[in-house]
């Protein structure tokens, strides 16, 4: 990660006014933030992603969110819309990003509250005609809005022939969360609180939450913790 880093800034030289010495201190003080924010060591574990938090940390001038709830945020919205924006590349049919990120949504939620972490391409493709078509988008355009969205964001890929997943654990996570509190599933969120692959998903629904959402999810992980005693330390702590 760290030689990454510094390569990138190498990468970059030819296109930016700063010195050799500016981008190598930006480089050394990036590397710093991530070995110190845990958010941020788990986000850059690959390459498109450790390019993308070294993008975030010139684009925001070094400022880098501290927290991981705005970090992801930030991060898909430049991969999503800001990343081909700034080429000129267009898709067609052309979606906006809050569109990208509804289709996402649908796809993480549907692997969370089935226990997948990869799913056959055709039935992402189903996924695709249901929502596409409350844009107005004719069902043909399906398989094409799935193959651009493999190919231009960065946040799912084809893990094997036919296999569609997302490249990060922590971006299927957010989209779910988002998913499960457009939909108020805040019931579901407390049922399930207590399975490791949830408590990142119920943590981040608190933050996408409306407080009356929050009230109920906060409320609702408190009692069933009092009245399943073999549980409750583990649902307190996810309640802390």
């Amino acid at each position: 990660m760290r030689t990454f880093i510094l390569k990138w800034h190498e990468a970059v030289r030819p296109d930016t006014p700063s010195t050799v010495e500016d981008l190598a201190t930006e480089a050394h003080a990036l590397t710093d933030t991530v070995v110190n924010h845990r958010h941020l060591r788990m986000l850059a574990t690959t390459p498109l992603l450790c390019a993308l938090v070294c993008a975030l940390h010139r684009d925001r001038r070094t400022r880098m969110p501290h927290d991981r709830f705005e970090l992801y945020r930030i991060a898909l919205e430049m991969l999503l819309e800001r990343r081909d924006l700034e080429r000129e590349v267009h898709m067609v049919p052309a979606m906006a990003r809050t569109q990208k990120m509804l289709v996402l949504q649908d796809l993480a939620y549907w692997l969370v509250r089935n226990g997948r972490l990869e799913v056959e391409a055709d039935r992402v493709t189903g996924l695709l005609t249901e929502r596409l078509a409350t844009f107005g988008v004719p069902d043909t355009f399906s398989a094409t809005v799935l193959q651009q969205l493999v190919l231009r964001t960065g946040v799912i890929r084809e893990s094997s022939i036919g296999r569609i997943e997302f490249t990060h654990r922590t971006f299927q996570d957010y989209l779910a969360a988002l998913a499960a509190v457009h939909a108020d599933d805040i019931p579901l969120l407390i049922a399930n609180a207590h399975l490791d692959h949830w408590g990142d998903i119920v943590a981040l629904a608190m933050g996408h939450a409306q407080p009356r959402q929050r009230n109920e999810l906060l409320n609702g992980l408190i009692d069933r913790g009092n009245a399943e005693p073999t549980r409750r330390i583990r649902l307190h702590i996810l309640a802390t």
